[in-house]
């Protein structure tokens, strides 16, 4: 009998750790997929500034107006 639970045992955990890394697998795999752009509008075609570059304009726009 000790025979049949070990091999339950191990089958049960085979079985899971394969579909552990399944279901792993099939998640990730939505990230490495390409991500095409939805266009709502013709301004959604332009680029949007950089977050450093509206950092810039605030910093040389404040000195301009101290000055």
């Amino acid at each position: 009998m000790n025979a049949v639970e070990f091999f339950f045992a191990l089958s049960a955990v085979s079985a899971m750790t394969i579909a552990i890394y399944l279901w792993t697998r099939f998640v990730y795999s939505f990230d490495r997929q390409p991500t095409s752009a939805t266009i709502i509008d013709s301004e959604a075609q332009s680029a949007a500034p950089s977050a450093q570059d509206v950092s810039a304009s605030r910093v040389h726009g404040s000195r301009a107006q101290d000055s």
